[in-house]
């Protein structure tokens, strides 16, 4: 086919009538009545019916998706109606229709004007909608041409003939046939084609020809339409077969006459609500099968016991119920076998028994979302898809055991579920509900969150059975009712599932005394029998399957079982604890009970082989099997002794090589149900050594006698902290405490002495998690008992402090001591609040203390004495230390505060009280106490007056120094929850807190200024003046940050939330506001009430009226609005993490502290007229300041503040009413006139910064600013008086006359006398520059440099004319110590390099020359002869030539220090001499750098780009390179140098230096990869002596990454410096190795993780260095903690992904091989350990699982985790066996 020349076209056009028909089509006329559109919403109908019933559709394949209407802007030409099918997802086929509501077709054509067109959109050019060999063309009439439709249906029989020829033969065989071909064929032309017979055939081919008889009397095409609705219905009556006929009719034409498009499943979905439709035809088939699959699936979940109780869950199923109501998607959690699945299908089968369920588990999920895969399933369509055609209105999909989904099926299910999210959100009602339904641990990990996709999804916890529940079922069995009394078993039985086998099994237990205690061994025996019925077989299948579950495997293939096994499985008992997955044939256990139990029996066949059964204990998943052998152990004799002593003795003796098996021995003293007596038994072992076992132990008890206490949905808001909180926030499991309880209780006295944190953890948690009393108002056992054992522990610490005695413990362990203490306050609230007053120095110690502490001080100086009469070294020791200590002070002691501690507190009890939940249990116990108690410790300890003038105000305001106070918050002080617990007392003490700092403020003041401060006085609305004291900053001491008295500023703030929080709820905080008028004496208080004022203005109106009266709160608030806007210290904050640092942003940034006084008070005057006239009464009475600029400033803020200054007026913009304020004319005048007087002085301070810019241009002043520029050049000089110092004047002064002289030649030579007198102010100001050494002595000035002017000048001289008297001028300048003028000098020769020559190279020769004479400079003390030399020297090298003969080669930093040091050597020599002295160095030593490194960051800046800001041309990089690798030789010469010995560090460098490291690690990356080693290896090879330079330089080099920067590239010029650390090991044999190690940590990258991260392919570049890494680990995970530590770091970040599992494997090697690699001392070390278990069990589950020998990796470091008792490690422990 090819396309006609347009004169080919035109003349093939046809007659005009027709033309003009097709002229006439426009597509505005498409949107009107009539009966041709009538006709065409029924044609839309009739398809729209075809596609909702199954039907085949006219001509084309798939499943109808979408209907549009006028669909010419899409690119149609047959734009009538147009239909999008679905083949599958990747095949969208279109059926393109034109509706004439007549025959148009005669016996032999087809009308031209459709064939036309469909040419056209046959040939049209891309884009073209149309798929030719997928999409169809149809012409529909009204009315039927028999002749014409039976010879086109022999064409179209024809048309799909492979053989060209014989088709076209038999498609025009007879003249009939030929005529309707050339009806297709002709029409072509007038699209401009001219189309082959091969053309035509396929056109007909895609042509369709629908004949309907709709609008004609009888309608058969209606009859069958309505027959067919009827079909859809479920009760198919005619009447609605009718109406649903109607309605498609109906959204026909709101499609066509509205948005021309209806999506079908919309449509579909709209129907369902209106009609009992049945199932889509489409999808009836896999809808079938997804009903077989969830009866089948349901039917696996039992919701009555064995003995048919069904429990009642009423309860539950009512939350839940509201829970799906309100949301769409709900999670549902619980632990294994809480019964969740069964309380889901209770309620969807009692609730809505009619909806539609649809249940999936893992298997079959993974299988029915892929498409590859899910026709297994009998499922043919896209699962979102036959869930989109569901025919009922309540519809629910349950995702079960949703913690075991894959990767890419939770992906594939996230979207599925979003979808079905997006389809309820667009429907008037929802279609589908999603249950999903997994396990406690999913939740708290973010994974079920992940699948609902969202952070905080609606959810609902299935709990444990409560007791009560229990016992009811096991009454209701015969013969099991005696189990009610057994606590222990009760406890065991709140798990569902191991209720209902106790009870299925109940014939087990009926025979059982009643009088025995039966343990969990003896239920898991007798469950055994039930389930094996005593069989071998069965026994070792189930054992088996149980081991290999251990090892990671949850299912089993029954193919893959040995023939023995699989034979067992044909005649299993229904008791046995098997199930088979009915889609994937594989077998596994029900409950995780059952494998334990299991693993149990295999353990009791090797129980005598301890050796044996104790390699197991590193395994999670044997510890419950374990802690079952122990209690059997425990009953076990050998010979005299018990079993589990012999096994204990020999665990601890084999503690390296059998992890943890001491500790599920442990574990099982405190689980036996006769745990009194194995306990009291053993209490002599477990209290020897310090307690050393008993403490291991209770560590242990901690966690397995405790749950999560923190709701499983506020772990999963912080699912990164998730760990942290699952372990630290925990609830008692009381039936497992009694016994321990009564041990800790009965040896007490032992207990207390070990003073230990970990038993002090143990009685803070009982005391936090039970209530004061029980519902019948007995007491809560054992609280009082713990109560006294902390409060003991707490009174043994103190009487050790007393006695001066070092502890061994961390603060935090210490303070735990106090909370387990305050949190007995209840039960001992006289004891605990005498304590407490005693610890916080408010009261005397307690008389046996006192005693004791006497008696113990006498002992001590008795023995002293002794000693010092028959040691002589210690006496010799006593001696020295008497010597050594007499420090002068230069404070005065002071008596204690009145408020403040009598001697200091003990740090840790001081933490306690400020930073601990438990203080408050005293706050709310005895107020007063707590008050007293919480003042000491923020008052000053042991006051001294300073005599130092430059100590700030805050130190002498008597408060103890609080580093982690800094930011401050309300939430920070103690006082934020005091005043929520008793807000009256709180007060009294707050205001007490308040008015002593005021006090000691105005002591300061006074101390410092002579006299007392003024006070500001207030009248309140009483009539009542009061003074208040106080400045701005006292005023805003509730938003201030401080890193010394946080304590003050957090307690105001918290005072100021305080009442924010009390308007929130709704209450009226007016008494409040009197209260603290009334009772304060500080300022500060008044800015809180300010503050709250602006929170909520109507206060301004009312209580806090009295405030708006005083002028100073205006000024003062100002400022602190203005101030607030740097106060939030993001970087701090940052720190505590995303919640704490919202908050805190939210805190600093609320809108009323951000809004001013004087912004909100106008408002309010103009609405309420009374306090108007107030405030305009009270301004009539404030004092005018005497300062004109102040004087003025206050009658601006009285006419704010005036009312009648204000008018309304119409916004133009909102067209609302505003406010408009008109200062009165007075004062618009007297500012306009202030403004103009000061508006030299603004200039001249100004002018400076516009005169760079400007000279930084080349441009010529005008002659009006040139005019200007010479007037305020006069003024400076004097003509006009300018309120500055002199000293302020000179830099623009210099700035004007060099303006002038370069920017404004033409108009100087018009004034002469200007010119004359700005060339002496320039010539004046380099003259001053002196040859004397006391001019180069450090000067400090604030003002401005005005030699940075004359070097404009001079330089710009010196570039168009280089004579000798501009080369003098220039180095004049060179050499003036100003670093402004020498930036200035140096960067305009080098935007002039090119013109300059050798003159540039020349220039930097001298200033380098200046570099090393600047270090000559004569000190104090130097002999004349030093100073004339210098002197001399430095006019010599002012008065050289610069266009002397230079190149770069000239720029030789090295050499010129080389020189000067020399001349050091010998001025050391003479001045030793002169003392009669020889002067010695050691070879190789350096006394300084020789070079002024201040003075070459000036001149060499433009070598930095950072500080240039430019970028280095090619042809210029190998310059730039060789001399910033000079300049680096020189730094390296002098670092060699700098050391005193082979162990001691090189120094520091300078600004200089740092600036080259960053140059040369830019360098590296921008050089040829062959060149880049020449610039780092200079670095490196100073060796771990230089760790500070070759730190910067990594960090600099890591620094540069970004997401665009080419992995290859980079990893091509990184990979050298790995292996020049890494595989050399000479390079860092000079040095510290611990600094060596530290830098190759460092050039892996552990230290830039968060670099590495920006790139986005940095798994391919970390890839890339993969083979250096094993090299690393070998060499170095033996070696050092901190290399551990660094690598677990790095491998938790997102960047160490790739080497995971190697590190995990590399980590578990080095452990093995040398067990000192986990014997690490520092937290750091442990946290980061932990982070990495915690990654990879988070994130690499299922990696884990399919391989054993990592998994076992896993195991063994987390099973060392355990044994060192790490604080996490128990939790991750769980979590591994949960989550595998």
């Amino acid at each position: 086919m090819t396309r006609l020349s347009k004169k080919t076209a035109k003349r093939g056009k046809r007659p005009a009538k027709q033309i003009k028909k097709k002229a006439v089509r426009p597509s505005t006329t498409r949107s009107t009545a009539g009966p041709g559109f009538d006709f065409e919403d029924q044609v839309a109908a009739w398809l729209l019916l075809k596609v909702l019933t199954g039907q085949p559709l006219p001509g084309i394949e798939g499943i109808g998706t979408r209907l549009q209407m006028q669909v010419e802007s899409l690119g149609w030409a047959i734009d009538d109606i147009l239909l999008t099918t679905m083949e599958s997802p990747d095949d969208q086929r279109h059926l393109a229709m034109s509706c004439k509501s007549n025959v148009q077709v005669t016996a032999s054509r087809l009308p031209a004007d459709f064939v036309t067109r469909c040419w056209k959109q046959w040939a049209q050019a891309n884009p073209n909608p149309m798929q030719r060999d997928k999409d169809r063309l149809m012409l529909v009439t009204r009315g039927r041409n028999n002749a014409f439709m039976a010879t086109w249906s022999e064409l179209k029989n024809a048309a799909p003939g492979a053989d060209i020829a014989l088709a076209v033969g038999r498609m025009t065989a007879t003249a009939k046939h030929r005529k309707i071909f050339e009806s297709v064929k002709a029409p072509a032309r007038d699209a401009g084609i001219e189309a082959t017979d091969r053309d035509v055939m396929a056109m007909i081919n895609c042509m369709e020809v629908t004949p309907l008889d709709f609008q004609i009397a009888g309608s058969e095409d209606e009859k069958a339409a309505i027959a067919q609705s009827r079909k859809l219905l479920v009760d198919g009556s005619l009447m609605e077969g009718k109406r649903l006929w109607s309605e498609l009719v109906a959204q026909a034409k709101n499609v066509r006459l509205g948005s021309g498009t209806l999506d079908i499943p919309d449509l579909w979905r709209q129907l369902r609500c209106k009609y009992p439709l049945k199932d889509h035809p489409d999808y009836e088939a896999s809808w079938q099968k997804l009903c077989a699959l969830t009866h089948a699936y349901k039917g696996t979940v039992e919701t009555a016991l064995p003995s048919g109780l069904s429990l009642d869950r009423k309860g539950e199923i009512d939350e839940l119920l509201k829970r799906i109501t309100t949301d769409t998607v709900c999670v549902v959690f619980g632990e294994s076998g809480s019964g969740k699945s069964a309380l889901v299908k209770t309620m969807l089968d009692e609730r809505f028994p009619k909806a539609a369920q649809v249940w999936f588990g893992p298997t079959t999920l993974d299988l029915a979302l892929n498409e590859a895969a899910r026709t297994k399933l009998g499922i043919n369509q896209p699962l979102v898809h036959i869930l989109d055609a569901t025919a009922r209105t309540d519809n629910f999909l349950v995702i079960d055991a949703a913690e075991r989904l894959g990767h890419e099926c939770a992906l594939k299910s996230k979207a599925l579920i979003e979808s079905l999210k997006q389809r309820n959100a667009s429907e008037a009602t929802v279609g589908w509900r999603v249950l999903i339904v997994g396990q406690t641990e999913a939740w708290v990990r973010g994974t079920l969150q992940e699948l609902a996709g969202a952070a905080s999804p609606s959810n609902f916890e299935v709990k444990e059975l409560p007791h009560a529940t229990v016992k009811e079922a096991l009454r209701s069995v015969a013969g099991l009712e005696w189990l009610v009394t057994h606590s222990d078993t009760v406890l065991a039985l709140t798990n569902l599932r191991t209720l209902a086998w106790v009870i299925q099994a109940a014939a087990q237990f009926q025979a059982q005394n009643s009088n025995v205690a039966l343990s969990l061994p003896v239920i898991a025996d007798r469950l055994w029998t039930h389930w094996t019925e005593g069989k071998p077989s069965v026994h070792r299948l189930l054992v088996r399957l149980a081991e290999r579950e251990a090892r990671f495997e949850r299912s089993f293939a029954i193919s893959e079982l040995e023939s023995g096994d699989a034979a067992v499985l044909d005649d299993l008992s229904v008791a046995c604890p098997l199930r088979k997955d009915g889609v994937t044939g594989r077998i596994q256990f029900q409950h995780d009970l059952a494998a334990d139990w299991a693993r149990f029996q295999r353990l009791k066949e090797i129980v005598d082989n301890t050796a044996q059964w104790a390699e197991y204990a590193s395994n999670p998943f044997w510890h419950g099997a374990l802690r079952m052998l122990g209690q059997l152990l425990l009953r076990r004799q050998v010979e005299t002794r018990s079993a589990w002593d012999v096994a204990f003795e020999w665990a601890e003796q084999n503690r390296d090589t059998a992890r943890l098996a001491e500790d599920v021995l442990l574990d099982a003293l405190f689980l036996d149900p006769s745990a009194d007596v194995f306990l009291e038994q053993r209490a002599e072992m477990l209290l020897a050594d310090g307690g050393r076992r008993l403490l291991r132990l209770i560590k242990r008890f901690e966690h397995v006698g405790s749950a999560p206490g923190p709701s499983p949905a506020i772990q999963g808001r912080f699912a990164n902290l998730s760990l942290y909180i699952e372990t630290h926030f925990r609830t008692p499991i009381f039936g497992r405490w009694p016994s321990i309880a009564r041990f800790l209780i009965q040896h007490r006295d032992r207990i207390v002495k070990m003073t230990s944190p970990v038993v002090a953890s143990v009685c803070k948690l009982w005391l936090t998690s039970t209530p004061l009393r029980l519902p019948d108002g007995g007491r809560v056992p054992y609280r009082q008992e713990f109560s006294e054992l902390a409060l003991a522990m707490a009174r043994e610490m103190q009487l050790g402090h007393a006695k001066s005695v070092m502890y061994l413990a961390s603060d935090e362990d210490e303070m735990l001591i106090y909370q387990a203490a305050f949190a007995g306050t209840p039960d001992l609230t006289a004891d605990i609040s005498e304590w407490a007053l005693e610890m916080a120095q408010r009261r005397p110690y307690r008389a046996d203390i006192v005693e004791q502490v006497s008696a113990y001080r006498a002992a001590q100086a008795k023995e002293h004495k002794q000693r010092l009469e028959s040691d002589p070294a210690y006496r010799r020791r006593h001696q020295e230390l008497r010597e050594s200590s007499g420090l002068i002070s230069s404070a005065r002691r002071l008596p204690p505060w009145p408020l403040g501690p009598t001697h200091r507190i003990v740090g840790p009890f001081r933490e306690a009280v400020l930073r601990s939940v438990e203080f408050q249990v005293l706050m709310r116990a005895d107020a007063d106490v707590a008050g007293e108690v919480l003042l000491a410790c923020i008052v000053e300890s042991e006051p001294e007056e300073e005599f130092d003038s430059m100590r700030g105000v805050d130190r002498e305001l008597g408060i103890e120094f609080d580093g982690k106070g800094y930011p401050t918050a309300p939430w920070k002080s103690p006082f934020y929850a005091f005043l929520r617990i008793n807000p009256e007392a709180t007060l009294g003490h707050l205001h007490q807190l308040i008015n002593f700092s005021t006090d000691r403020w105005v002591q300061a003041v006074s101390k410092r200024s002579g006299s007392d401060p003024s006070r500001l006085a207030v009248r309140l609305s009483d009539g009542a003046v009061r003074e208040y004291a106080g400045n701005s900053w006292v005023f805003t001491w509730s938003h201030e940050n401080s890193t010394f008295i946080g304590q003050l500023h957090s307690a105001l703030a918290a005072l100021e939330r305080w009442l924010c929080d009390l308007i929130d709820a709704g209450i009226d905080i007016a008494p409040q506001i009197g209260a603290l008028l009334r009772a304060t004496t500080s300022v500060a208080v008044l800015g809180v009430l300010v503050n709250v004022g602006k929170y909520r203005e109507e206060l301004l109106k009312g209580p806090l009226r009295p405030l708006l009266g005083v002028q100073h709160f205006y000024w003062w608030d100002s400022r602190d609005v203005e101030a607030n806007a740097y106060r939030f210290d993001a970087m701090a904050w940052a720190r505590s993490g995303e919640f704490i640092f919202e908050m805190a942003k939210s805190w600093v940034s609320a809108p009323y502290r951000r809004q001013p006084l004087r912004a909100i008070v106008p408002q309010i005057i103009v609405a309420d007229r009374e306090v108007g006239d107030f405030v305009a009464a009270m301004t009539s009475q404030w004092a005018s300041p005497k300062s004109e600029k102040e004087a003025l400033e206050f009658r601006a803020l009285v006419a704010e503040l005036d009312h009648r200054n204000y008018s309304s007026a119409l916004d133009p913009e909102s067209g609302k009413q505003a406010l408009e304020f008109a200062y009165p004319s007075d004062i618009t005048k007297a500012i306009a006139a202030f403004q103009q007087k000061s508006s030299r002085a603004i200039q001249t301070l100004t002018f400076p910064q516009e005169c760079r810019n400007a000279l930084e241009r080349a441009s010529t002043l005008t002659n009006q600013d040139a005019e200007s520029v010479a007037s305020l050049m006069g003024a400076l000089d004097g003509h006009e008086e300018i309120d500055l110092k002199d000293d302020m004047l000179r830099a623009p002064r210099v700035a004007a006359a060099a303006m002038l002289l370069l920017r404004a030649p033409d108009w100087l030579a018009q004034n002469a006398v200007v010119q004359q007198r700005a060339q002496s102010i320039i010539d004046a100001a380099i003259a001053d520059i002196v040859d004397r050494d006391e001019a180069h002595r450090l000067r400090i000035s604030s003002a401005p440099s005005h030699l940075e002017f004359a070097a404009y000048y001079a330089v710009e001289r010196w570039l168009n004319d280089p004579g000798k008297e501009n080369d003098k001028r220039l180095l004049r300048l060179l050499t003036s110590d100003d670093s402004a003028a020498v930036r200035v000098l140096v960067w305009s020769a080098y935007q002039n390099r090119d013109a300059l020559g050798q003159r540039w190279w020349r220039l930097l020769y001298m200033a380098l020359l200046w570099s090393g004479l600047s270090m000559l400079i004569p000190r104090y003390g130097d002999e004349e002869g030093t100073k004339v030399r210098w002197q001399r020297w430095c006019r010599w090298l002012r008065t050289r030539s610069l266009s002397a003969v230079a190149t770069s080669s000239s720029i030789n930093p090295l050499a010129i220090a080389q020189r000067v040091e020399r001349l050091e050597f010998r001025r050391w020599r003479r001045r030793y001499a002169r003392d009669g002295r020889v002067f010695t160095i050691e070879p190789g030593r350096r006394l300084s750098g020789s070079l002024g490194t201040d003075f070459l960051e000036s001149a060499f800046a433009w070598l930095f780009r950072n500080q240039a800001n430019r970028v280095i041309q090619a042809q210029e990089l190998e310059i730039h390179r060789q001399l910033v690798a000079a300049f680096w030789s020189h730094q390296a010469w002098w670092l060699l140098g700098s050391g005193k010995d082979e162990k001691d560090d090189y120094r520091p460098m300078y600004g200089f230096g740092y600036a080259l490291l960053k140059e040369l690690a830019r360098l590296v990356l921008e050089s040829p990869v062959s060149e880049a080693p020449a610039l780092w290896r200079p670095v490196f090879a100073l060796g771990p002596k230089g760790h500070y330079a070759i730190s910067h330089f990594l960090t600099c080099w890591f620094g540069q990454l970004t997401e665009a920067t080419v992995v290859a590239e980079f990893a091509q010029r990184w990979r050298p410096m790995v292996e020049f650390m890494v595989l050399d090991s000479e390079w860092s044999k000079d040095g510290p190795w611990y600094y060596g190690e530290r830098l190759e940590r460092e050039v892996l990258g552990f230290d830039a993780s968060s670099y590495i991260g920006r790139v986005a392919g940095h798994a391919a570049l970390v890839g890339m260095m993969r083979d250096l890494f094993p090299i690393w680990a070998q060499k170095r995970l033996t070696r050092d903690e901190d290399n551990l530590a660094g690598f677990c770091g790095f491998l938790a970040h997102e960047v160490g992904k790739p080497l995971r599992m190697d590190g995990l494997q590399w980590i578990a090697d080095a452990l093995m091989t040398s067990p000192d690699v986990g014997k690490w001392y520092r937290d750091q070390t442990s946290n980061a350990f932990m982070e990495f278990l915690d990654v990879l069990v988070s994130e690499h589950a299922v990696e884990l699982r399919q391989k054993e020998k990592l998994s076992q990796a896993l195991l063994d470091l987390s099973a060392h985790a355990v044994s060192r008792q790490l604080t996490t490690a128990l939790t991750l422990h769980e979590r591994i066996r949960r989550l595998f």
